[in-house]
């Protein structure tokens, strides 16, 4: 009896051990699965953190320019390339710009002009940037490090890529001694001086910083409005299909309906192809169908069958931009009480802008101006004519004549007033050109191109104080370029005052500008610097 009371007990006591291992082991496995549920949290709240866009920068890289991107972290893009005119729009996924932040190219724009926004009616959010360039170019687009880089291919010539050595300067070039000395290097530098002509902005007829009302005589086709014709570049790296349609969408103005059970990604490059074409590829690729009618698209898979529907169905994701609608409800409603006159005007300016894209500016011009007799108070058509006349025809006279007809429908349209001054500048009615360069600058911002084309009369005329305050203005207002500064110096070295003008020579070879050979060349014998 007293050997089982024994062999219980230890029984009991190997019975009791295990009981208290297992509840030791339970009672760590409860400690540490929360340690290990603390830890993953930081990777659930940092795919929440949204990818900063931080600034823009372009930096030459032989006969390329790369335009930097600087992103807090590498994340998805969408880059797509249009023509008329010509475009790069990149969009940069869960993203976001930074209150106080401005998405600029500084100090240097080479030219390339930037438009960025947020948009948010999306899931995610995305940056989209939009870089116009001079001409089409050649492109790739990838990361490197945080930068999303775009690489314009062949955008500087062989000269400006490779500058020619700069040989050293002679002791006649760095003395400055003689007045004939000074006059024939002044003739060196004589052809970096901006000349009285129609400058980049004033071609297109409407200042920039300013909205101009609509008049039907607009510049080149805004994003939404490519015709069937033209042609994009697409370069697609695993991005959403419905990200990829939205992108069409804006680019086409159609409006887009996705039937449910369209999903995936997509990876795609093709180049110099309509956007038609380039919907059928990515329809084929991904077992996809289209119908369309009434500028709508409905995207569904081939396996499913669609019948237009009498009224929305809820089995349809419609992507349709409500402020398109409101505003053509409004071009409707204004369309009739528009009296006929402004209505055969308004055909007569599809006419003059079809025989102006296929480059008859003879025909286009002839269309505008009966345009224009129907329709005599809008001033943007009245300047459009008088733009194409002086930049194009070189008919100063015309030119000036119908810029006055501008302004004679609106005071304020500066961008006249600097045609007609540049008109009359060129047929050297220099008392007349004054006063309408005066009018162009004389708003609450003046533009770029009326400031540095009244400097530019302003020194032909030898009213150096007023061109060096205009030059002066032009900085304040949009900051140095190399335009302005080359302009300052040889100003001074036109009054005599050599010191400030070396000064400025220097502040030249160290603002960070691609200066032509020649110019550096010449500089450099200014400055008597190596």
């Amino acid at each position: 009896m007293s050997h089982f009371l024994s062999a219980d007990i230890q029984q009991g006591k190997r019975y009791g051990s295990c009981c208290f291992l297992c509840a030791v082991i339970f009672s760590l496995l409860l400690v540490s699965l929360p340690g290990l549920a603390v830890g993953e949290e930081p990777s659930n709240e940092k795919t929440n953190v949204k990818t900063l866009v931080t600034g823009l920068s372009a930096t030459p890289s032989g006969k390329n320019l790369n335009i930097s991107v600087h992103c807090s972290e590498e994340t998805d893009y969408i880059p797509i390339a249009l023509t008329n005119p010509s475009k790069i729009i990149i969009d940069v996924a869960d993203a976001t710009i930074p209150s106080g932040t401005e998405l600029v190219l500084s100090p240097d724009s080479y030219g390339v002009e930037v438009a960025s926004k947020i948009i948010k009616d999306v899931s995610p959010e995305l940056v989209r940037i939009e870089f116009i360039l001079p001409k089409k170019y050649s492109y790739q687009v990838d990361w490197v490090q945080n930068n999303l880089v775009l690489t314009l291919e062949d955008f500087f010539t062989e000269q400006q890529a490779v500058p020619e050595k700069d040989p050293k300067p002679s002791d006649s070039a760095a003395q400055d001694t003689t007045s004939s000395q000074e006059n024939a290097e002044q003739g060196t530098i004589d052809r970096h001086l901006p000349d009285i002509e129609v400058l980049p902005s004033v071609s297109e007829g409407s200042e920039p910083d300013k909205k101009q009302p609509d008049s039907g005589a607009e510049g080149p086709p805004p994003l939404g409005s490519l015709g069937e014709n033209e042609t994009i570049s697409v370069d697609f790296y695993k991005i959403d299909l419905h990200n990829v349609f939205r992108m069409l969408r804006e680019i086409t103005g159609k409006n887009i309906i996705i039937a449910e059970g369209v999903s995936g990604s997509l990876t795609l490059a093709l180049n110099d192809v309509s956007w038609r074409f380039a919907l059928d590829i990515i329809l084929n690729l991904k077992d996809l169908d289209k119908m369309e009618r009434d500028n709508t698209l409905v995207i569904y898979p081939k396996n499913q069958e669609f019948v237009w529907p009498e009224r929305e169905e809820d089995t349809l994701s419609i992507e349709i931009n409500d402020d398109i609608i409101s505003h053509e409800t409004i071009v409707i409603k204004q369309e009739k009480n528009i009296p006929p006159e402004r209505l055969e005007a308004k055909k007569l300016i599809a006419q003059g802008r079809a025989a102006e894209k296929k480059g008859d500016l003879e025909t286009a011009i002839r269309f505008y101006e009966r345009a224009l007799n129907n329709w005599p108070e809008n001033s943007k058509l009245a300047n459009k004519i008088a733009t194409i006349y002086l930049a194009q025809l070189n008919q100063n006279a015309k030119a000036v004549f119908f810029a006055k007809k501008a302004l004679e429908a609106d005071k304020k349209n500066s961008a006249a007033a600097l045609n007609a001054a540049i008109g009359y500048a060129n047929m050297e009615e220099y008392r007349q050109a004054q006063q309408y360069f005066d009018q162009s600058v004389n708003t609450g911002k003046p533009s770029r191109e009326a400031l540095m084309s009244y400097a530019a009369f302003s020194e032909r005329q030898k009213q150096y104080e007023a061109a060096l305050r205009l030059l002066k203005k032009q900085e304040e207002l949009y900051g140095q370029s190399l335009n302005s500064m080359v302009a300052q110096a040889r100003i001074y070295d036109s009054v005599g005052d050599y010191g400030a003008a070396r000064k400025k020579y220097k502040s030249i070879l160290h603002s960070g500008f691609r200066v032509p050979p020649d110019l550096k060349k010449f500089i450099l014998s200014k400055t008597n610097t190596k």
